[in-house]
């Protein structure tokens, strides 16, 4: 079975006799892993079963001071594409010919995060209730844009998935009510997914912090995997029992404690401990709970490795 029929298992939640992993790193930390190890290609040597790619996407540009302003814009200020589709559509062939992985394309900022980052956090936070019509198109011109980018994107035979991120939790629940959610950003959650769906690839989520109340409403509108399973806010033993027939995780190897302060053996045995509760049945991919930062000791960085490895 190759890495990739392995993912695909686990998005099946179908038992495997190997557990998919991706570890994944800040660019600090990948370049001392390199040096250590003496080579070039990360991904090959920790022997990852997915592959990320980050395809050409769009930004706001020229965008006026006034949109940091407490007044509610009128208008939105223009957009510019970024990124050579024929080029990425090559790199990726090339990849699927030199590689068994999964290919998972990776977005970040997406519907919600484009938002906010465009009026600023806090002015978008005061937008939903003083001016939430203001939200709704502000939230519809991005789907709208995001949709024609993944219209584009569905074509690509080699691409297996697409990983859409928008932190929407903190470390004590969502930044945002569970109402605010709803009335905003499902739709446009929803309409996105349901154009992956259609092409018969994968939905996945980035989301960080504590999201554990909206699950059910993504469940509800098609998201199939979630990452990263930050270990330290959301319990993994509860949303395996809660919703583990419903979605993969990828994650939860925590990067605030274990990671950077443990001893290897605790590293070793905390992913040990997340395997026995998360793998069973399928529905895993082991990763740590976000990219390994320089203040974890290259000792610990192996030490996963070499778990990951035998298990994988």
């Amino acid at each position: 079975m190759t890495r990739r029929e392995t993912v695909y298992k686990a998005l099946a939640h179908e038992q495997t006799d190997r557990l998919p992993y991706r570890l994944e790193f800040t660019s600090e930390t990948a370049d001392k892993l390199k040096a250590h190890l003496g080579v070039q290609d990360l991904d090959a040597a920790v022997g990852n079963y997915i592959r990320t790619v980050g395809p050409p996407w769009w930004g706001f540009v020229n965008v006026p001071d006034s949109f940091h302003a407490d007044d509610v814009p009128s208008e939105l200020p223009p957009v510019r594409g970024s990124g050579n589709f024929e080029a990425f559509v090559e790199s990726v062939r090339k990849l699927r010919a030199d590689t068994d992985c999964y290919i998972l394309s990776v977005t970040y900022a997406f519907n919600f995060e484009k938002a906010w980052m465009l009026r600023g956090m806090q002015n978008f936070m005061m937008d939903m209730v003083r001016a939430p019509e203001s939200v709704e198109r502000l939230l519809g011109r991005i789907m709208e844009i995001n949709k024609t980018m993944l219209q584009l994107l569905v074509s690509i035979e080699e691409v297996d998935g697409f990983m859409l991120g928008s932190d929407w939790g903190g470390q004590r629940g969502l930044l945002i009510s569970p109402q605010h959610w709803r009335r905003f950003i499902r739709r446009t959650e929803a309409e996105c997914y349901n154009i992956v769906r259609r092409a018969g690839k994968h939905v996945w989520v980035h989301s960080c912090g504590d999201i554990r109340l909206i699950l059910p409403d993504l469940i509800d509108i098609g998201l199939q995997a979630i990452n990263p399973v930050q270990s330290e806010v959301m319990d993994v033993r509860e949303l395996k029992r809660d919703f583990g027939r419903d979605l993969t995780f990828w994650g939860g190897i925590g990067t605030q404690r274990v990671l950077p302060y443990g001893t290897p053996d605790e590293v070793r045995a905390d992913v040990e401990r997340t395997i026995d509760i998360m793998a069973p049945g399928g529905g895993y991919v082991l990763g740590p709970s976000q990219h390994i930062q320089q203040d974890v000791p290259l000792e610990n960085v192996l030490a996963l490795i070499e778990t990951a490895r035998a298990h994988g």
